[in-house]
């Protein structure tokens, strides 16, 4: 008997690669792998400067659409998405939408009126939740987050406090996933014994913090655990961009922290610092599931991260694998971060342990076969 021709997939997100950030790197990994299971993957994504209106990327098609006058461009993307998925209507079984805003409502109604399902994977919580920015940045924030519940066949939670939010919103359990991001799973054995070369050699422990200089993610207040900390000996590697990078470079001028911090701007080598790394430090006020804590953590680096609901559906509440630290509690900070520096015991037991949870609940290979499921499962309904 046939096995059933694998749906053909259609992505739609505002920024996709080479652009970064975490929504944008999970969406590339989820593409890619799809695409080497034997899917068939577009990703339908807003034009940028230098780059083309078609690319294929890793075996994935990727179009963007808009016009680039920056007063009309995300509204040119709206409804360069209506128009996209009402033209090509007939070459793609599904809609998979990455995060719950204006493309997602646009994009919801228009696969119902063609007769596509759909699927609205939100990516975050808290003050930051898709439809509560939704409704606090548009005037029609109100009438999008109807269309979205009311069209978008089923919604992916990537943690729990993301469900009770859907829940929250009247939308039916059952049209409620848990799925949670996804990350590479590296071989780690090679990392251990460099690292502890590294600390025969140098006594110089290494931080990352890998994020977007912006208010949420909380950089001032990390950069008052390093100034209490500036007789430890280690270095703080932050990763990311932002308009708070000038009034942070600043700072740590103003505070004589130059040989404590290094602002390293957006990389694509990341990865190789979190080889080499100690400790991944976030205090973040809003977070929906991290790809960066993830992403260290799969390498064996020991997190220390606020307690937040984001943060919470990684990071088991006992401790192991990690650090849930309360928000804004100063010193509570600096003890952890110092007695992570101080402690390469410490350091090498929650990374391993850090390590395990990744395995055994955030490999990107078991997110996809969840993914699969949904997929099978929504056009095999829609077909009937």
């Amino acid at each position: 008997m046939s096995s059933r021709p694998k749906p053909r997939i259609l992505f739609v997100i505002a920024a996709y690669s080479p652009i970064v950030g975490g929504a944008e790197r999970q969406a590339q990994k989820q593409a890619e792998m799809l695409v080497n299971r034997g899917y068939q993957v577009s990703v339908l994504t807003q034009k940028r400067l230098n780059l083309h209106r078609y690319q294929e990327i890793s075996g994935v098609k990727v179009y963007r659409a808009g016009i680039l006058n920056h007063k009309i461009r995300q509204y040119s993307f709206y409804f360069s998405v209506y128009w996209f998925i009402k033209r090509n209507r007939f070459n793609f079984e599904l809609v998979h939408i990455h995060q719950g805003l204006v493309p997602a409502a646009i994009a919801s109604k228009t696969a119902f009126t063609v007769g596509l399902p759909s699927i609205v994977k939100i990516g975050n919580s808290g003050y930051k939740f898709d439809f509560s920015v939704m409704r606090k940045k548009f005037v029609l924030g109100n009438y999008f987050c109807r269309m979205v519940k009311r069209y978008a066949s089923a919604f992916v939670a990537i943690t729990p406090d993301i469900r009770q939010r859907l829940e929250d919103e009247s939308i039916a359990r059952d049209r409620i996933i848990n799925i949670p991001n996804g990350v590479d799973l590296y071989e780690t054995s090679q990392r251990f014994d460099n690292l502890h070369k590294i600390q025969s050699a140098s006594s110089q422990v290494v931080g990352l913090c890998v994020a977007r200089l912006n208010e949420a993610k909380n950089h001032f207040f990390l950069l008052k655990i390093i100034e209490l900390l500036k007789n430890k000996c280690f270095k703080l590697l932050i990763f990311g961009d932002g308009e708070l990078r000038a009034d942070l470079e600043r700072k740590v001028r103003a505070k004589g922290l130059d040989n404590k911090v290094s602002f390293l701007g957006n990389v694509t080598n990341v990865h190789d610092f979190f080889e080499i790394a100690d400790f991944y430090i976030s205090p973040s006020r809003t977070e929906g599931l991290s790809n960066s804590l993830l992403e260290a953590m799969s390498f064996g680096v020991v997190p220390l991260v606020s307690d937040i609901p984001g943060n919470r559906a990684v990071i088991p509440a006992c401790g192991c694998g990690g650090y849930l630290l309360p928000l804004d509690d100063l010193n509570c900070w600096v003890n952890a971060v110092s007695k992570i520096i101080d402690d390469p015991l410490e350091r090498n037991s929650q990374g391993a342990e850090a390590r395990e949870i990744i395995e055994n609940n955030f490999s990107i290979g078991s997110v996809v076969d969840e993914y699969e499921k949904l997929y099978v499962k929504l056009v095999g309904t829609c077909e009937e």
